[in-house]
């Protein structure tokens, strides 16, 4: 379980030190491009949520990968909840509800504490692109592995295409809720750390253990495995990093002299620039 706990919180390891911890607060300026953000925040959105809704048609109806590894079914075994209900309900409460509302009010509060307010919505619409970015990239995954989730793999074959949502057996790998939750929490995090804010260790002391609280719901709901939401966390912290750290004044793609484009082409989109 030391193990299973170390993989958790691996997220940790990739993120900047709270500006608490060092000499003084440095303030990095945030650029958006209102030519190329919301374009891609629409796209990836669109992608994240048109994908979802035709679930029926695109998620594989037998499963792509089926076997578990030992160290995958013993962790669920150890954490899964008598009531796998509850633990679903608690941790899309968590994902949907508690970590968004937290997530905005905290920036608010934040920028406000240092009478910045004015750069909240700058702040909430990068957030909001880390979100949709790392959701759409996950989307791909789940559909193109087709992982048999751990409650599925428990039951006989004939029972497995009863079920009241059949379409969702095969989409384990990896945890969306647990993705959706990291990109939150480290994103928030991160620009609370560029911007400077006095705030900002409690955003990731909020933020942080409620994202792993939703890491460790979707095994005890044994939606996922330790596997699944450990893919989950990295990739949602990495986009909750990069997305407001790209952004910076001093970044390669918002420097002064630099361009990004993002055109139609023939088989989708074309992305172009100079640096």
């Amino acid at each position: 379980m030391r193990f299973a706990l170390c993989l958790l919180l691996a997220p940790l390891l990739i993120l900047p030190a709270p500006a608490a911890a060092q000499s003084g607060p440095q303030r990095e300026e945030l650029q958006w491009s209102w030519a190329v953000d919301p374009a891609l925040i629409v796209l990836t959105g669109a992608g994240w949520i048109g994908t979802e809704m035709a679930k029926d048609s695109l998620a594989p109806q037998a499963c792509r990968w089926c076997e578990a590894n030992s160290l995958d079914a013993s962790v669920t075994g150890a954490l899964g909840w008598g009531s796998r209900k509850t633990a679903s309900v608690v941790s899309d409460s968590v994902t949907y509800g508690v970590m968004p509302v937290l997530t905005l009010a905290g920036g608010i509060i934040a920028g406000a504490a240092d009478g910045r307010i004015g750069e909240t919505p700058v702040n909430a619409l990068l957030i909001v692109e880390a979100v949709t970015v790392s959701s759409m990239i996950n989307q791909v995954f789940k559909f193109s592995f087709g992982r048999e989730r751990p409650f599925v793999a428990e039951l006989p074959a004939e029972e497995k295409s009863e079920l009241e949502k059949a379409e969702d057996n095969n989409l384990s790998f990896y945890s969306g809720h647990t993705n959706l939750a990291f990109a939150l929490a480290v994103s928030a995090g991160t620009v609370a750390h560029l911007r400077g804010y006095k705030a900002e260790p409690y955003i990731w002391g909020i933020g942080l253990p409620l994202a792993t609280f939703v890491a460790y719901s979707r095994i005890a709901a044994k939606k996922h495995y330790l596997s699944d939401v450990v893919i989950g966390s990295l990739t949602g912290a990495a986009a909750g990093f990069l997305v407001p750290f790209l952004h910076r004044k001093t970044s390669p793609l918002t420097a002064s002299g630099a361009s990004l484009s993002i055109a139609p082409a023939v088989n989708g989109l074309s992305i172009g620039g100079t640096f």
